[in-house]
């Protein structure tokens, strides 16, 4: 099979198979939970060199347990965590680099809250605070392509994605900034198909 390296720009669908909780710079969530994801990559290659610029658009699903109490005859009770579900809209623009067996890719994202869901309780969450919309954060990707013709091709990446910021507006914007300040994190395996536009001879 002969490999176009003459590309221009690919463009495919992807999907994420990951876990997600919340994390602080000291500690993290009791449970990470499996959340799924999918979208759009878009990769534009700079000339003729093995590196590129790689963004999309993706529905991406972050999660977390919370401790939730609900009020009884006698007061306060406390139960196990509940499961949350954060859906963002993903921007991510990366750096990326391609070897002759492996690429990995760097870069920053940008994270937009359009959805949260819970499984239902009667309740409350214990200062949870206000859920703060745009996030920012760090990702890191490492995979290997199959081709199967000149122009379309199949990969899968170990993929980690690490916010930046806080999740909620009562805290630090930068999680760094303080030992009680969460943000979440995403780690696992995507899979996808992408399909090369070549260049002009």
């Amino acid at each position: 099979l002969i490999v176009a390296k003459n590309y221009k720009y690919k463009i495919g669908i992807k999907g994420l198979f990951e876990r997600s909780g919340l994390y602080t710079v000291i500690g993290n969530d009791p449970e990470a939970l499996p959340v799924y994801s999918f979208g759009v990559q878009v990769i534009s290659k700079f000339g003729n060199s093995k590196s590129s610029l790689e963004s999309g658009l993706y529905y991406l699903s972050r999660a977390s347990n919370l401790e939730y109490r609900y009020y009884g005859s006698f007061g306060y009770y406390g139960f196990p965590h509940i499961p949350f579900w954060y859906r963002n809209i993903h921007l991510p623009v990366n750096y990326r680099l391609d070897t002759k067996i492996i690429y990995f890719a760097v870069g920053l994202y940008g994270d937009y809250l359009v959805r949260k869901s819970a499984r239902e309780f009667d309740g409350f969450i214990e200062s949870y605070g206000t859920d703060r919309k745009f996030n920012l954060g760090f990702n890191l990707n490492l995979g290997f392509e199959k081709p199967f013709s000149k122009t379309l091709c199949l990969f899968v990446e170990a993929g980690f994605s690490y916010n930046l910021t806080s999740f909620r507006k009562e805290d630090d914007f930068f999680i760094y900034n303080s030992d009680r300040a969460f943000g979440f994190t995403n780690y696992g395996v995507n899979f996808g198909i992408n399909y090369k536009f070549l260049r002009k001879k």
